[in-house]
């Protein structure tokens, strides 16, 4: 997965999240709103340990 395969799923999550806040009120879209905010923090920690798609490895210091 490369940086831009994260990128372009950020995209989709924020486009999902407008769509679900479209929807009536209720439980499904707390339900479909938690989800959307999981993901897009899993999007996030994978971004923040600096994720190289293009080795498939964590890096393991700066500069890698």
């Amino acid at each position: 997965m490369s940086v831009n395969d994260l990128q372009e799923l950020e995209e989709m999550a924020v486009k999902l999240e407008a769509t679900a806040r479209k929807l009536p009120q209720g439980p499904n879209r707390d339900d479909l709103l938690r989800d959307i905010a999981r993901f897009r923090a899993k999007l996030a920690a994978l971004q923040a340990r600096g994720f190289n798609g293009n080795q498939g490895e964590w890096m393991k210091a700066k500069g890698k």
